[in-house]
Formats: structure tokens, sequence, C-alpha cells
């Protein structure tokens, strides 16, 4: 049908196809017309996409696979592509919308909320890299029922996670540096700069860093964390970092000394308060409390650092990259090497004994798509067997071990135990790719046919 609604029935909408084939309900045989006339060529343009990567001999075999089949979350994530019907809504939304209509995936099959913010900071490499415009009309749209009614659950008070607001601004950052779109950057910089603003309330401190108020307030949302910490800390001095560079950008000077002064101050605050210079095991502390689990080795600590390098912004611009090098080999050697001899991916959370963090249903979990962006962040630093060996664990037990090919996981463990099949996060595979090409174009030198 060519109109849909969503469960409130409020709204409405056009599945796009219908701006070009009609809205009557007619329009199947035109759209199998349009298919038998263009499916050869249709074939030949995926064959010439996926050309360089197949043939790039020097990739894995298993990353090839998983990289192509990994994408088919974004056609089978109870993904809805619409345009609105009313014409007054239809006004009043913003001319980027009104081009390439509203995109939404689900988080997952069982979790079924549409575009996810949290989630999607992970996801949205896919989309930048395949269908950037989509990645651009969601983030306008960010906040809109999924457009018109609040996008949440109540296990937790979702407005204070601290998580969010910094993952908003990195993506408008990274979005803006590979589409060199700067009409999307002056636009989106209020959005940012009122985020950023609205966050430093919870920097109780004034340290320069934000802090956790001491329950499951980010993704993690069953693992407390107190305080100053490597995950929500980590993304927040990233995008104190990037909304330097879009100020600098667009001239905001006043923003730009503002937000310069709270980056040096959290910097040195960041390295004082967390990181743990132990002889063979240097890395930064789960947070700063005094919690049974504050000096676990989280796997997903270099997060907002991921995000950055992947711009292109410096090293050492936040986080010295020695520190960067030390804290990634301490989560391989404690979070991915002890399981199935490194063929497991990474679980999220180890304590220093090399035993499990067990202190919460999440901290013994292995997270698929953060498996992928760790993979990603060490590729990008130079780490690339040792990320691709990270990466392969997710592919190797969720795709090989456990046949949970076309449904992957949030989730899983080492007793063959999963959670949430069928999830966005995996599609961060795609962060390995851009790590590829952008870091390592030797893998795609002297292809093998």
């Amino acid at each position: 049908m060519p109109i849909i609604h969503f469960g409130a029935k409020r709204n409405k909408y056009h599945r796009r196809y219908a701006r070009f084939f009609g809205h009557d309900g007619c329009a199947t045989p035109r759209l199998a017309a349009h298919a038998l006339n263009h499916f050869t060529s249709w074939e030949e343009k995926i064959a010439e996409w996926q050309q360089p990567t197949l043939k790039a001999n020097k990739l894995p075999a298993w990353y090839k696979s998983a990289l192509f089949n990994e994408t088919y979350f974004i056609s089978d994530g109870g993904s809805v592509w619409v345009d609105s019907i009313d014409v007054k809504d239809a006004v009043s939304e913003h001319p980027f919308v009104q081009e390439f209509g509203k995109f939404a995936y689900l988080e997952g099959h069982e979790y079924r909320m549409y575009n996810t913010l949290d989630v999607h900071y992970y996801a949205s490499f896919a989309l930048m890299k395949l269908w950037p415009n989509l990645q651009l009309s969601l983030q306008y749209d960010i906040d809109n029922e999924p457009w018109s009614r609040l996008n949440a659950y109540i296990i937790h008070p979702t407005n204070e996670w601290k998580d969010l607001n910094p993952k908003f601004v990195l993506q408008v950052y990274r979005d803006y540096v590979f589409t060199k779109d700067e009409q999307y950057l002056y636009e989106m910089y209020p959005q940012c700069k009122a985020v950023m603003d609205h966050s430093l309330r919870w920097d109780v401190d004034r340290d320069g860093i934000i802090d956790n108020s001491g329950f499951a307030d980010q993704t993690y949302d069953a693992w407390t964390v107190t305080g100053a910490s490597a995950y929500c800390g980590g993304l927040w001095l990233a995008a104190v970092k990037a909304f330097t560079e879009m100020a600098h950008r667009l001239g905001v000077v006043e923003d730009l000394m503002k937000y310069e002064e709270i980056l040096e101050r959290g910097k040195k605050n960041f390295e004082e308060k967390l990181w743990n210079g132990w002889v063979d095991c240097e890395y930064y502390n789960y947070d700063c409390s005094e919690s049974g689990h504050h000096d676990s080795i989280m796997a997903d600590q270099m997060c907002g650092q991921w995000f950055l390098k992947a711009c292109g912004v410096a090293d050492n611009a936040v986080f010295p990259s020695a520190n960067v090098k030390r804290a990634l080999e301490a989560v391989f050697k404690h979070n991915v090497l002890p399981f199935d001899g490194g063929r497991m991916g990474a679980i999220n959370g180890m304590r220093p004994n090399a035993k499990k963090d067990v202190t919460s249903c999440q901290s013994d979990e292995f997270w698929t798509g953060v498996t992928y962006a760790l993979g990603a962040t060490m590729i990008q630093v130079g780490m690339i067997d040792k990320g691709f060996q990270t990466a392969y664990g997710a592919y190797h037990t969720c795709w090989e071990r456990y046949g949970l090919a076309f449904q992957t996981p949030e989730a899983y463990f080492d007793n063959r135990r999963f959670r949430s099949l069928g999830y966005m996060r995996p599609l961060a595979i795609w962060a390995i790719q851009h790590a590829v090409e952008k870091f390592h174009p030797q893998f795609f030198e002297n292809p093998a046919f």
C-alpha cells in the first residue's frame, strides 16, 4: 500500500515510490514493468559497486562476506522511506527532508524503536558511506512519529542519558567532513550548540568532563556508571573537539574560545582521573568512582576517538596517541584473546585480574556492533591484523558458529546464548571499510582479477 501510518495513527505518509508511481494504490503493474525493464542494469551497478572490494585480494574473504551481507538490515530492519501527506506538515519540514524524504529503521526486530540515536551512532557509517543523503535527512529529522511522538522507553529517564548529545554532535561533524555540505553545517550548528550547552549541566565538578549519574545512563543501559567515565567522558571530549572545529569553520569566535578552554581542562582531568598506568596493562578505567568495577577494562573505551580519527582529526588533539594504542592493546589482550583463541570478538568488560566483569548483565556480553567498531578503531591507528582479528570474532561467532546469518544479534555470550536478533548496531562494519579506504589504500592495489 502506498499510504502507511505508525501505531499512533496521528499522521499518514506516502511510501517513497509513490512519488514516482502514483498514490492510487494501482501501481503494481507499473512497478513490475519498471523492475523487468531495469533489473539487468541494477545487477550491473551492484556488481560495479562491489568489485573494488571483491577484487582486493589483501582483504580477508570473511570480511567481504560480512561487509555486504550485514547490510541486509538497511532493508530488513523495519525500514520506511516516506513523504508526508499533510501539506501543512510538509511545508514546515526542512527543504532537504522534502526533497529526500524521511527515512527510519528499527533499532532491532525485537527492540521496536525507530532511529535510536545511541545505536544509530555506530550504524550510521553504513548510511553515510552508501546513502549519505538519507543520513543527512535523518539528522535533520531527528526529533520528530517516530517523528511526532517521543521515541523512548521508560526503564530509565533517557533524557538524562549522557551519551546522546555527544553522539549527535559527532555525527553532525562526521557528516560534514564526509559530504563537505557547508549548508548542512551552518543549519545544524545551532542545534549542536544547544545540546552542548545543555550538557554542561552534567559537569557537576567543573573539571571539563560531563559526569554520569550513578545509573546506567548511556547505551549500556544495564551497566551503572558514576562520575567521569571512559565511555561518556571520552565521547564528550571528542564532541567538544568536533564542536570547536565547527565553530572555527563558521567563525563563531565566542563559542570557539569557550569550548577550547573546556577541552583543555577536560583533557587534563581525563588523563588524571581515568588513566590506569599499570605495568603491562595500561588503559582508561571504566569510571572514577569507588565501585567494585570502576577499574574494569571496557572494550568500547575509545568510542569517541574512533569518530575523531575517522574524521581526520590530528592525533593527540584530545587523547594522547600513545595512550590510545596502549588502551587498544590492553583491550585486545584482555577482552579479545582469552575467548576461543581470540576468535569471538570483544567482551564488553574485563577485570584487570583476567576475569569477566559480571557486575552487570551487559558487562559480560559481546556486542557485535561494538566489536566491529573496535576493529575499525584499531585499523585506523595501524593495528591492522589485530583489528581484523577482533572483527572476525563477531562474524565467526554469529555467522559461522551460531548460524545467525541475516539476523545478527545485538549481543552474544561464550555459551551459545544470544540476545536481540536482527539488530542495527552491526552495521558499524562499514566503519571498517572507511578505515581501510582512508588509512590503508594499499589494500585495493593490485586487484586479484
